[in-house]
């Protein structure tokens, strides 16, 4: 069940996404809290409600940019183990992610 604090977080967010798109263009909000905290989660459900006010939303998350396997395995092999776990500095396709923001 969804408690009401969480909807009025969504609430909030929305309402001020909404204030900001009558002065811009395009409006970019960043979600950044604990690991397994809910933040794509809590990105679909402000997603959903904006685009039922025809609102255009793309929800991109660092979990889309990691490296591989082979190539965390690649750098584990030359530098350390850790880089065999996704989340270590390092571990992330920055070349995709820079060509996905230039798209956007």
């Amino acid at each position: 069940m969804i408690n009401k604090k969480y909807i009025n977080a969504i609430k909030d967010v929305e309402e001020r996404i909404l204030f900001l798109k009558k002065k811009r263009k395009n409006i970019f909000c960043l979600i950044s809290v604990s690991q397994g905290s809910g933040k794509t989660t809590f990105a679909h459900h402000i997603k959903k409600n904006l685009e039922k006010k025809k609102l255009k939303v793309l929800i991109l998350s660092i979990d889309n940019f990691y490296l591989g396997k082979k190539e965390r395995l690649k750098i584990s092999n030359k530098i350390s183990k850790l880089f065999l776990i996704r989340g270590v500095p390092g571990t992330h396709n920055i070349h995709l992610l820079k060509k996905n923001f230039k798209k956007i």
